[in-house]
Formats: structure tokens, C-alpha cells, sequence
């Protein structure tokens, strides 16, 4: 699924900002996804601790700095303020889209699997009425396999904006398994591609100019398209 770089900042930056001053020690609070506390451990990165206004405050400093300090296990300036503000957005509810982010940012891909102790996609797309009634089609249909094509799903903003962010437009295989000659149930494979080619669908969201999302939105090359696979169970 294609998606301008707004989409996540648009999210980040419409919030009133507090009178805090920049702090330079970040908070030692982890994250909660351990691939991305490993990658933040690798590069000394946490965000986690700062408010708002600090962390808008960082992003607008890293603008301003030399862009050539990427080398060894350090992260360039750009690379630095996209995990900023990835936080912004964990901090105002949106955990999936922050993940995705910083996922993209490190060109990790995604995935999560019913067996995980942490499944934040999983868990809101199973709250949404269109994976229910997706759930129920298949159930219903009686096949053995199935991929693409009509077993495609888009995911609304008012579905779950969270999710909206981070997945959208979905497409699912699935393989039936039985007892005796009924099917008893599904496993099924949720994917999605997030990166970030422009799509006009989006324009309602270009509601304020904030300098450092346009800033941010100039500097996409950073960012990696990443592959996103949830793996669950329906019967």
C-alpha cells in the first residue's frame, strides 16, 4: 500500500505544545517491542522520557546540525528526528503507526504471530468490524486454500486510525485445515507493504504547515519500505 509521509506527521504535529525546555539526558524507560529496544540499544537511542515540546524541540535541533555523524552505531540526524517522531505519535495513542516507523527507519520488516507476547496490530484489527466480517467470509467459504485477489480488505480511519496509519489497504491467503471433511479452522496471513509514494487520497489530512514536518516530509530517503505479516488463527 502506498502512503505520503504526512499521513504519520499530520498525526504528530497537530497537538498543542507545552512550555517544557529541551532536555539532552533522555529518559533510561524502555520500549516495549524488543527488536526495536535491540536497534535503539545498538545506536543509543530513547525517546521514551521526553515530553512533546522536547522531542519537537530535538527534531527542530537535528535539522540545524551536520548531517554527516552516521557511522559505527550511530544514526544520522534525519534517522533521528523520524524515531522522534515515531515517540510523538506512541505518546498521542498510536503505537501501530509509531512501530511501523521505526521499523522502517532501521529496514526491518514486520511481522507478528498469535504466539508472541506482544501483538498491537493483531489485537486492534480484531476489535475492527471489517476483519470480523472478513473472518466470517472465510469461515463461510469452505475452501482448503486461498490468496489475493477478492481476500482483500481496506482498513477506514474509522475503523481504527491507528491501524489506518499503519496497514490500510491488506490482501490475505489462508490454508483450511480439517477433521474428517469439515473444515475446523484457519490459519491466515495478513500483509502489507508500508512505504511512502504519494497517494491524493490522503489530502483531507494537510490541515496546518509545522516547519518540522516539512522539513521531515523532504527527507524521505531515510526511511525504508518494509513488509508486514500478521499470522493468526480464525475458527
Amino acid at each position: 500500500m502506498k502512503r505520503f509521509v504526512s499521513l504519520i506527521l499530520s498525526v504528530c504535529f497537530l497537538f498543542s505544545i507545552n512550555t517544557v525546555s529541551y532536555a539532552a539526558n533522555i529518559s533510561s524507560r524502555k520500549a516495549s517491542n524488543p527488536v526495536i529496544q535491540s536497534m535503539n540499544d545498538k545506536y543509543h537511542v530513547d525517546f521514551s522520557g521526553m515530553s512533546i515540546d522536547e522531542l519537537n524541540k530535538f527534531i527542530d535541533k537535528m535539522k540545524d546540525e551536520d548531517q554527516t555523524r552516521a557511522s559505527g552505531n550511530l544514526l544520522n540526524n534525519t534517522q533521528l528526528a523520524w524515531l522522534a517522531a515515531a515517540q510523538i505519535a506512541r505518546d498521542k495513542g498510536y503505537e501501530c503507526a509509531a512501530l511501523m516507523v521505526e521499523f522502517s527507519v532501521y529496514n526491518i520488516d514486520y511481522s507478528e504471530s498469535v504466539t508472541d507476547s506482544s501483538t498491537p496490530l493483531l489485537d486492534k484489527l480484531n476489535t475492527t468490524t471489517v476483519f470480523n466480517n472478513y473472518k466470517n467470509k472465510v469461515l463461510n467459504s469452505g475452501l482448503k486454500d486461498f490468496s489475493g485477489g477478492s481476500w482483500s480488505f481496506t482498513i477506514q480511519k474509522s475503523d481504527n486510525a491507528d491501524l489506518f496509519y499503519a496497514l490500510h489497504r491488506v490482501s490475505t491467503s489462508g490454508t483450511g485445515f480439517m477433521i474428517g471433511n469439515s473444515i475446523m479452522y484457519y490459519l491466515i496471513t495478513v500483509h502489507d507493504t508500508f512505504d511512502f509514494a504519494y497517494d491524493n487520497n490522503y489530502d483531507d489530512l494537510f490541515t496546518t504547515t509545522v516547519n518540522n514536518w516539512a522539513w521531515l516530509c523532504q527527507q524521505t530517503h531515510v526511511l525504508n519500505p518494509i513488509e508486514i505479516n500478521l499470522s493468526t488463527a480464525i475458527g
